[in-house]
This record gives structure tokens, sequence and C-alpha cells, in this order.
């Protein structure tokens, strides 16, 4: 891509009579520097546009250089050196003009300005804040809101629901009537007696409970095989003890 100079009728500005050891510099950041670059290049319709063109070093003088060589341009730099004919000047563009009548005679010299008037801002903000407005409370967002609010509470009312489930599944679950069905269901019978009896008897003073029937007769039974084998037992197994079972078959007897 190849530079040139963006003043008229400059040698820079043609590639054939381009010099090539004639720098070429970049409009400025700062907007106030550069519209007055452009003012005294008359080059008004380039504002905005100006980061894509260059001017050369021609036009600025030995004293707008930070050194020697005359590469670096100073921070106040301002181009200076110009030799433009009336044909070359261009009218600057006007954004607005403020025209004033005074006696009905006269006119005043119109006024240029590039920034907008209060009015203008203010006509803008108030339909932007408008728009906004409008589109706030529209029937599909009504809508929306409505089912979200819906959907709240049907999730809130789950979660009630849910939790309410979860205990009376643990009061179920840790109940001493499901380890019973349990025990019945997944040991033999004799087993889960003893396992059931020995539920029943952790809760209660040993002295003060009663027997079953069944676990009676199991507790004869293991007697009569050995009397030392079931007084062995009785202390793992919590079953009667041998002077109640010799009460038992004396009202037997």
């Amino acid at each position: 891509m190849v530079l040139l100079c963006i003043v008229k009728n400059c040698v820079n500005s043609n590639r054939k009579l381009k010099q090539r050891s004639c720098p070429l510099h970049k409009f400025p950041n700062d907007i106030s520097r550069c519209n007055q670059w452009l003012t005294n290049s008359k080059l008004f319709d380039l504002r905005g546009k100006s980061k894509y063109y260059r001017i050369c070093g021609r036009h600025f003088n030995a004293n707008s250089y930070s050194n020697p060589k005359k590469k670096k341009l100073l921070p106040t730099a301002i181009p200076t050196e110009f030799d433009f004919t009336e044909s070359d000047i261009e009218q600057p563009l006007v954004d607005s003009v403020e025209v004033s009548i005074e006696d009905d005679t006269s006119l005043v010299e119109p006024i240029y300005s590039n920034t907008p008037s209060k009015s203008d801002v203010l006509e803008s903000s108030t339909s932007t804040q408008s728009a906004q407005l409008l589109s706030v409370n529209t029937p599909r967002k009504r809508l929306l809101k409505t089912k979200v609010n819906e959907l709240v509470k049907k999730c809130r009312m789950l979660e009630g629901n849910v939790n309410l489930m979860s205990n009376k599944f643990l009061q179920v679950m840790t109940s001493k009537d499901h380890f019973y069905e349990v025990c019945d269901i997944h040991l033999p019978p004799n087993p889960s007696m003893i396992v059931k009896s020995y539920c029943r008897i952790a809760s209660r003073h040993p002295q003060g409970f009663r027997y079953t029937n069944q676990l009676k007769q199991l507790a004869l039974t293991i007697y009569f095989f050995g009397p030392m084998a079931y007084r062995f037992l009785k202390n793992i197994l919590q079953l009667p003890s041998p002077r109640a079972l010799r009460i038992i078959t004396e009202k037997l007897d």
C-alpha cells in the first residue's frame, strides 16, 4: 500500500513525483488539533475520516520537529506551509445554520455549528425513553411474567410435597414395624423370632418383660439338649432364665 499526501497540488500527492525522503505524518488523535490540521489544509470534508490519510513534511516548518532528522513531530505541531490558489479552496460543510433577523431588514452572519442543540438532545432522549417505556409492558411480556409466576408457585408446592414425602418415608423406614417385616422376609422363622424379641426387650427391663410362647418353647428345647449350652446362649440371645423354665415345666406337670 502506497501512502500519499492528501493536500492538493502537493508533489507527494503524485506517485511519480513523490519524494522518498519526505516523511508522511498521521493526523493527531486529539479532535481539536485534528480539526486545526484539516482547517489549515482546506480539507473540511475529511472530518471523522482523517485516520486514513497522511500529510507530508513539506507542510511543516523546521520548528515543528523534535529531532534534527525531521521525522518526529512535536505534540503541538500544526501544518502551516501551503501554496493554495483561490480555486483550490473548498468551502466548509455546514451542519446547521442559525439565522436571526433584526428590524426585518438585515441578516446576521450565519453561525456554523457542529454540536447538536439542546432541543435536539432533549427530543432524542425523550423519544428513546418513550420507546423503552413502550417495550416494558407489552402483552407478550405480561403473559410471560404470569406464566413464570405460576411455574414458581408450582415449584414451591412440589418442593413442599417432596419434603413431606421424604419425612414420611424416613419415619416408615426407621420404624420397628418395618424392621420386623424385614426380619420376617430375610430371616428364617426362629432367628427372626429371636431378633424381634431382642429388640422388644432392649426397650424394657428384663424382669418386666413377658416372653412369647414360641420363644418359651424354643428356650425349653435348647435347655433340654444341654443346660450348659443354654446358659452360654442365654447371655447372647436374651433367653428366659433356667428358673423361669422350671416354673413353666411345673405348670405343665
